[in-house]
């Protein structure tokens, strides 16, 4: 299975719905270059974004990924700000994703148990 990295619109709303291919970190560092690449590709301003990580299952990004991932988008989020759902990042977890939101003052992150909260909170406040 491949991952997805595709545009899908829902309700007149543009957003880049993302999809490791399964679980580990190859699979997290090649959806990572493919936002990436497509981002790049964006104009400034704000891109909404849906990311399902339920394949990835309970794999933990360790701290130097995290840092490497970091460093890949640095220079993107200079110039543009993100609001991303996190389909299947529940609980404590959750609570670690609105932590690193309210301190990146460029994302907003939330945590959301299905896709369709994740539309949801992906398409607030678009009309």
């Amino acid at each position: 299975m491949a991952a997805t990295c595709e545009w899908r619109e829902h309700d007149g709303v543009r957003y880049l719905f993302l999809c490791p291919a399964g679980s580990g970190r190859e699979q997290l560092a090649e959806l990572v270059r493919d936002l990436s690449v497509l981002l790049r590709e964006e104009p400034p301003g704000l891109v909404r974004l849906l990311i399902d990580l339920r394949p990835l299952g309970r794999y933990v990004p360790a701290p130097g990924e995290l840092a490497e991932y970091k460093r890949i988008q640095h220079g993107l989020l200079q110039t543009h700000t993100l609001r991303a759902g996190l389909v299947g990042v529940t609980g404590l977890n959750a609570a670690v994703m609105r932590g690193m939101s309210a301190m990146s003052g460029r994302i907003t992150l939330l945590g959301v148990p299905t896709l369709e909260r994740g539309i949801e909170f992906v398409a607030r406040d678009a009309h």
